[in-house]
């Protein structure tokens, strides 16, 4: 396997810019009431660690994927602009007889230029090694200091297009209105990411994901890719293998002026053949290597 090379991305097709935007949860039982909703254990979270989670149908599907913050007295999770608005209507109806509000923010959120961070009011939080949650923050700022996501009133804009880069060369996974409930979580890596509490009691899905988990059923993950083509490439295209037959799809791609970088959910019994994003096999894949082990075997 390739590492990636160091490409410049252009944002030239409007689907790039895809923005991000938060649902604030408060009132005494939010945490209890996103314990019985989410894959990640809330016991977890504090103003120091944030927290990738999923958010799953009763059949394990994901509806969503988002990072949670404890931040100014509330739990915050940012998601694609595209679903906050289904999404925080859909965790409404679980509120019930709670003490939990859920609302959407306005709030801005999007990539932060880290570089001009430094000319910001000090930042609390933890700012030694980086780590997939390793977060700085104040009482106008949240940021994820991994992803390069931010919350807050004002931010040092940074690159929509670079942010996504960087995730797809970290592995770390998006869902987007096209994949919306396409993926169970560990075909996302999410196990291997911290993402899923396999001890924390029952929420909506668990069954579903703890089977597939314990019975050894992950027949499809996500892996790296990159294809020497400047193809424009869209969350949920088809992977194919040798023989034109669907392998798997593309989970989040980014195109350059030279190549396309991207990370695929791919059936694993698959992985010995050339793939390509062509059924004709035009525009083969390389696989590329994740910061992460993923198991090549089922």
């Amino acid at each position: 396997m390739k590492n990636m090379p160091d490409y410049n991305p252009t944002a030239s097709d409007p689907k790039l810019d895809r923005a991000f935007a938060a649902i604030r949860i408060t009132g005494s039982d939010r945490l209890s009431l996103l314990q019985g909703q989410l894959t990640q254990d809330m016991n977890e979270l504090a103003p120091g660690k944030p927290l990738l989670a999923g958010w799953t149908t009763p059949k394990g599907r994901l509806m969503c994927l988002c990072w949670l913050l404890d931040w100014e007295n509330a739990v915050w999770m940012l998601v694609p602009t595209e679903l906050c608005e289904r999404i925080a209507q859909r965790l409404k109806m679980y509120v019930l007889r709670a003490d939990a509000q859920v609302e959407t923010s306005e709030l801005t959120v999007q990539p932060a230029n880290r570089e001009s961070l430094t000319g910001l009011p000090t930042l609390n939080g933890q700012s030694e090694a980086i780590t997939t949650n390793n977060c700085l923050y104040n009482d106008s700022l949240f940021l994820l200091n991994q992803a390069g996501l931010a919350i807050g009133t004002t931010i040092p804009t940074g690159d929509t297009v670079a942010w996504r880069l960087a995730n797809i060369r970290a592995g770390l996974p998006s869902v987007w209105a096209e994949t919306y409930e396409a993926f169970v979580p560990q075909m996302l890596n999410l196990d291997l990411l911290g993402a899923i509490s396999f001890s924390k009691g029952c929420y909506v899905g668990q069954e579903i994901i703890a089977r597939t988990q314990n019975l050894g059923r992950i027949k499809r993950r996500m892996y790296g890719f990159q294809a020497i083509t400047d193809i424009n490439t869209l969350p949920a295209d088809p992977i194919y293998a040798e023989n034109g037959a669907t392998a798997g799809i593309v989970v989040d791609a980014i195109a350059s002026e030279t190549a396309t970088e991207l990370l695929a959910v791919i059936r694993i019994e698959l992985l010995t053949q050339t793939l390509s994003l062509g059924e004709d096999g035009s525009i083969a894949l390389e696989p590329v290597t994740l910061p992460y082990t993923v198991p090549e075997t089922i």
